[in-house]
């Protein structure tokens, strides 16, 4: 199913660097950014760097590949590094990086680096091509061997078989992405046709589809949770789901393929777009809140010092972090609308200006605190909801194709403007006859929410729940809504009260990660001697990947055990859950981080004071959670006699 590669690319001997040294990345993308033109050197260095921030890009075998798209390059260029000492890359399979391949393409090419990248895959999975790539000292060899066409890709192509294909890209890039991947394959065995996977998450971009493939493929199945360049995927048959859609019902995905039903666009718009795009304006919006609750917190902390309480500098500080809590509210709902709209940036700067005077407005003149969450979310639907009935209507009446014109050309675009003029005077109108009610509803929340945090049962409850759903979900919609939410919610309620914000173990990022991930390693380690090879690994894999996030060993038991690993989740969040609410262990916000692991801080007071009691329920919690694993699914003691044979068999015969 590949193709060659573009000649024009790889075929000046200049871009390949044999046996050099580098001490670090840095060096490495400063080394690149040198062949190209002076003007934007310095614009790719940080283009590579800030990708690699993003994700790895070790591919594994001793590969990386760092890509990025750089603003004033011409023609997309390919350069091959091959290091004398390999260098850790942070690779998925941990392994130290000799051989790099460096992408760079234009800002505005559509999908040229995503078929270099699925080229380069195929070569790089050939035992015989990456040995060829990582020891010929002969240019010549290099080049003729990346401008063959692949070979292992057609020989699993059955002509007789129908054929598929799909795109999988969850939130987080992590368990949906490559549970979905299973998912499909698995229903194409069972019902006897062919499928290929295209996947974007924490391995890479991989099984890249190509325009042979498109040729070939009676559908195409879209399921991406997150903004994706996908303009490579050009087909006439395209079914556009969710994750969650596929995992949870293959039969009726393949159904609407199958069927060619066209959906509705509007639907399509709220389900498919809306979703994808609060996704990725959550995750930009999280990491602005974390610098701002760290800020809040130093803060907090050098104020708490009776040399520093009353001083007139920290305490304006603070007075100004809490009216930038106040105005958060605005540029969040300005960046949702960029999200949804990212060319329209005249449209999304008046959003933020008539939110952020009226915010003003209320909190200088009228002391209202900010609309809030409740207010984001009726000024979000309102914004989305006119453009989305407006535009519809627009290209209705004005821009038909059959019927096009210069004088219905004319009359499109100018209606466009209206709209664009439109829409920010209704939610002026909205919120300024509305704002007064809207704040006052907000506080009132926080307020309730305040109150109930101090009974135990309540903690426990939201304990379990957020627990057991990081655990579970495992890097999907409930673990990225759950972290935004309580962002927001931290900051909000900041700017409502600045010495009164809303905590609660909801938001427990740390426990509803480590634990879960902690009590498998453990549940391993106790039952060591019983384990199979295979699950001695994944138990290593997850114990090494603790501290990061959810492992390819942590969904390996998932798998395997099914509903006995979901008891397990079950018995473990009731019990952490339940010595969380007991001892009023609080969190400030879901910015735990590794200052709360190291130095047993409670984050309700974020530096203030040590708290021991988180550490130990972050270690208890590991340990019981591991035992409590251990019984829900114990290890097959056959298995340790069985070896127990083997190595008498083995004495008796050298004997």
């Amino acid at each position: 199913m590949g193709e060659k590669m573009s000649k024009k690319i790889i075929s000046d001997q200049d871009i390949f660097f044999l046996e050099n040294i580098f001490h670090s990345k840095k060096d490495i993308f400063q080394f690149v950014a040198n062949q190209n033109d002076p003007k934007i050197a310095q614009v790719i260095l940080e283009s590579l760097i800030e990708r690699e921030t993003i994700d790895t890009t070790g591919f594994g075998n001793g590969v990386a590949i760092p890509h990025a798209r750089i603003k004033g390059l011409e023609t997309t260029r390919l350069l091959m590094i091959r290091l004398q000492q390999a260098m850790d890359w942070q690779s998925l399979d941990n392994q130290p990086v000799n051989l790099i391949f460096c992408i760079l393409v234009p800002e505005n090419t559509a999908d040229e680096h995503v078929q270099i990248l699925g080229n380069l895959a195929n070569f790089l999975m050939d035992p015989s091509a990456l040995t060829l790539l990582k020891n010929s000292d002969k240019k010549t060899d290099i080049i003729n061997l990346l401008t063959t066409e692949p070979r292992a890709q057609k020989e699993d192509l059955v002509i007789n078989k129908p054929y598929y294909l799909a795109v999988s890209a969850c939130t987080f890039g992590l368990a949906h992405t490559y549970l979905v991947e299973e998912q499909l394959k698995q229903y194409a065995q069972n019902h006897d046709f062919q499928i290929k996977v295209e996947t974007h998450g924490n391995k890479g971009d991989l099984n890249i589809i190509t325009p042979e493939d498109l040729e070939q493929a009676k559908g195409v199945i879209l399921a991406v949770d997150k903004s994706l360049d996908l303009t490579h995927i050009k087909h006439k048959n395209v079914v556009r789901v969710r994750t969650t859609d596929v995992m949870k019902n293959p039969d009726q995905v393949f159904e609407q393929l199958k069927s060619q039903r066209v959906e509705n666009k509007y639907l399509a718009f709220l389900r498919l777009d809306l979703f994808k795009h609060l996704n990725s304006a959550s995750s930009s919006t999280f990491n602005i809140y974390f610098i701002l609750g760290a800020l809040v917190g130093i803060s907090l902390y050098i104020t708490s010092f009776p040399a520093t309480k009353n001083n007139v500098f920290f305490n304006t500080f603070i007075d100004g972090a809490q009216y930038l809590g106040v105005l958060a509210t605005s540029f969040l709902l300005a960046l949702f609308v960029h999200k949804v709209y990212p060319k329209n940036h005249v449209f999304t700067f008046t959003i933020f200006a008539i939110s952020a005077s009226l915010t003003e407005y209320n909190y200088v003149v009228k002391d209202h605190g900010s609309y809030g969450l409740l207010g984001l979310v009726g000024s979000f639907i309102i914004v989305i909801s006119l453009m989305k009935g407006f535009s519809s209507l627009n290209r209705m009446f004005f821009f038909k194709k059959e019927k096009h014109s210069w004088v219905r050309e004319n009359f499109y675009y100018g209606f466009k403007f209206l709209i664009n003029l439109a829409i920010p005077l209704i939610l002026f109108t909205f919120l300024f006859y509305n704002y007064t009610s809207l704040a006052t509803l907000n506080a009132d929340f926080y307020k309730g929410i305040i109150k109930v945090n101090e009974y135990w049962w309540f903690r426990w409850i939201i304990a379990f729940a957020f627990i057991l759903g990081m655990a579970w979900d495992s890097g999907g919609f409930i673990n990225k809504w759950s972290l935004m939410i309580s962002g927001f919610f931290f900051y909000d309620s900041f700017a409502f009260d600045a010495h009164q914000i809303w905590m609660t173990p909801i938001t427990a990022t740390a426990m509803g990660i480590i634990i879960p991930c902690a009590a498998v390693w453990v549940r391993g380690m106790l039952s060591w001697k019983y384990l199979e090879t295979t699950e001695q690994e994944a138990t290593k894999e997850a114990g090494i990947a603790v501290m990061r996030s959810i492992s390819e060993g942590f969904l390996y038991f998932r798998k395997k055990y099914g509903w006995r690993t979901l008891l397990a989740h079950i018995l473990t969040s009731l019990v952490v859950g339940a010595a969380i609410g007991f001892t009023n262990l609080q969190f400030f916000g879901g910015m735990n981080n590794l200052f709360s692991l190291l130095f047993s801080f409670s984050m309700d007071d974020y530096f203030i004071v040590p708290n021991a009691m988180y550490l130990i329920i972050l270690l208890g919690g590991s340990f019981v959670g591991g035992a409590i694993h251990t019984l829900c699914y114990l290890p097959n003691k056959r298995i340790e006699n069985e070896k127990m044979k083997n190595s008498l068999y083995s004495a008796n015969a050298l004997g």
